[in-house]
C-alpha cells in the first residue's frame, strides 16, 4: 500500500524560519527531512518516526543527494521542498572574494542547490507521488541583490 502521509524537505532547518517550518509541517501531519550543516548536533526537534535529520552543506551535491535519498527511502515520497538555507556575508558586495561569492551562490541564492534537489527529485516524485514538486528559496525574498518581477 502506498504511503499517504505527505513528506516535506526543509533546508536551513536548525533554527529560525526553517525550524518553524519543520514544526508547522509536523503539526500538520507531514513527515519531514530537515537539513542544516550540523542539525544532528543542534538537535532542535524531539526524536520521532516522522522526522529525519540530515547534516551537510546544501551547496554540496552529495548533501542534496543524501537529503532526497533519505526522504524517498524513509518516507517513500516527496511533496514539498522548502529551500531555506542561507548565508550572510557582512560586507559590501563589491568587497566579496571569489570564495565569498561561491559560498553565496551555492547556498544563499540557492540556484545550484534548487536545481540539484529539483532535478534529483523528479524521477522519485514521478514514481512515488505522481505530482510536481514546487520549491521556492526563502532567501530570495529578502536579499537586496535580486528584485523579482
Amino acid at each position: 500500500m502506498a504511503n499517504s502521509q505527505k513528506t516535506a524537505i526543509v533546508t536551513g532547518a536548525s533554527r529560525g524560519i526553517g525550524a518553524g517550518l519543520v514544526e508547522a509541517f509536523l503539526k500538520r501531519g507531514y513527515s519531514v527531512v530537515a537539513n542544516s550543516r550540523s542539525i544532528t548536533k543542534a538537535n532542535p526537534f524531539p526524536a520521532a518516526a516522522n522526522v529525519a535529520l540530515v547534516d551537510g552543506d546544501i551547496g554540496d551535491p552529495r548533501t542534496a543527494a543524501k537529503i532526497v535519498d533519505t526522504a524517498v527511502s524513509r518516507f517513500g515520497r516527496i511533496d514539498v521542498l522548502i529551500n531555506n538555507a542561507g548565508v550572510f556575508i557582512p560586507k559590501p558586495f563589491i568587497e566579496y572574494t571569489t570564495e565569498d561569492f561561491n559560498t553565496l551562490v551555492s547556498t544563499s541564492f540557492t540556484v545550484r542547490c534548487i536545481s540539484r534537489l529539483s532535478f534529483r527529485t523528479t524521477p522519485s516524485c514521478t514514481l512515488s507521488c505522481g505530482r510536481r514538486i514546487r520549491s521556492w528559496p526563502t532567501s530570495f525574498s529578502s536579499h537586496s541583490l535580486f528584485t523579482l518581477v
